[in-house]
């Protein structure tokens, strides 16, 4: 049950807490989409974050890394044509 602390959730722990977990290369886009996303942006990022990683230890598999990558790759992307 989520509490509002570290390790409730991938996206709360980047985006609140202020934690890479491990991949900052990731943590650093999902801030940016934080910031500039719509609310359905946002969601969608947390919803791939809680697919990409596992329970605790949270450490990406190297093929999830390089999908969640991409995906946000993609919706930062689509965001910026978006705002255009």
């Amino acid at each position: 049950m989520p509490n509002g602390k570290i390790g409730d959730h991938p996206y709360t722990d980047i985006v609140i807490h202020n934690d890479d977990l491990g991949e900052p290369e990731i943590a650093a886009k999902v801030r940016a989409l934080h910031r500039n996303g719509s609310e359905r942006v946002q969601q969608l990022v947390m919803y791939l974050l809680g697919l990409a990683f596992p329970p605790f230890p949270q450490t990406l598999k190297p093929f999830y890394r390089q999908l969640l990558l991409e995906n946000l790759t993609t919706i930062e992307t689509l965001t910026r044509a978006e705002k255009a």
